[in-house]
């Protein structure tokens, strides 16, 4: 079962049951920095709510397919309040569906540092379907 969590023209959230998938789908090249922010912190709520029951979040996918580039500042605010509280909530492996723009991957590569810290195990795919059999193995 699909349960969206939000829903807009900017992004759709949603929480995937069957696979404990938290997951970010952006539908627009602009997203504004309030749009960027509200999509993580809406899911981290529902993972903090659901925490310890068996719809845990524990697995994370952002398809970035359609996104443009992300702000320096917003990207400093992912590594530095959304991915620990991601991590504090359960959260147990990612990844990232894009394209591949020189800007995504620049960021995309510092996302990658900080993840490394969490000991979380993160990759890029520029297919969903890959994702989210990797997501989903052992």
């Amino acid at each position: 079962m699909k349960e969206i969590i939000k829903n807009n023209k900017y992004v759709e959230v949603c929480f995937i049951h069957e696979m404990k998938l938290g997951r970010i789908v952006w539908k627009s090249k602009i997203i504004p920095s309030e749009e960027y922010r509200d999509a993580f912190l809406v899911l981290i709520d529902f993972a903090e709510k659901v925490k310890g029951t068996e719809g845990r979040v524990a697995l994370f996918l952002s398809d970035t397919t359609i996104q443009g580039v992300v702000s320096p500042d917003d990207r400093k605010w992912f590594q530095e309040v959304a991915l620990p509280r991601a991590v504090a909530t359960g959260l147990k492996k990612a990844c990232v569906v894009m394209s591949g723009s020189v800007f995504k991957k620049y960021y995309i590569n510092l996302i990658l540092k900080t993840v490394k810290k969490f000991d979380l195990p993160f990759k890029v795919f520029n297919n969903y379907d890959e994702a989210v059999e990797w997501l989903t193995s052992e």
